[in-house]
């Protein structure tokens, strides 16, 4: 299948610390450098930027993903698709060498969501 696919990653609430006092804050967090090593094949940043510009990797923030989805899925469908045919949903990712040889295990998913939850 030729499917269009976008993967985010999700700051998840325990990667931040809890502030101590009430108010508002500026959180941080820290996303793991070896997350977007796999997106580019493992290279290093020097080899990332001898690439063309159209071949380099992005990394965007989005700081309201709903409305963000909202935009994706109303575009879609200002394309003809109709809203059954756009599928938002996690992925898990599993090790399958974790557990050796016999270790992989069919959770029942069927295309185009054999990746989902």
């Amino acid at each position: 299948m030729e499917l269009s696919c976008f993967c985010f990653y999700i700051l998840k609430q325990s990667m931040f610390d809890c502030p101590k006092e009430e108010g508002k804050h500026r959180l941080t967090a820290t996303v793991p450098a070896s997350y977007f090593r796999d997106f580019v094949d493992n290279l290093d940043p020097q080899e990332i930027e001898k690439l063309d510009q159209k071949d380099k990797p992005a990394v965007i923030f989005i700081h309201d993903y709903k409305e963000f989805e909202q935009r994706i899925i109303n575009a879609l469908m200002a394309l003809g698709l109709n809203r059954e045919e756009i599928i938002i949903t996690r992925v898990s990712y599993i090790d399958f060498n974790k557990y050796g040889e016999y270790g992989w295990w069919d959770f029942g998913q069927r295309p185009p969501i054999e990746l989902a939850n």
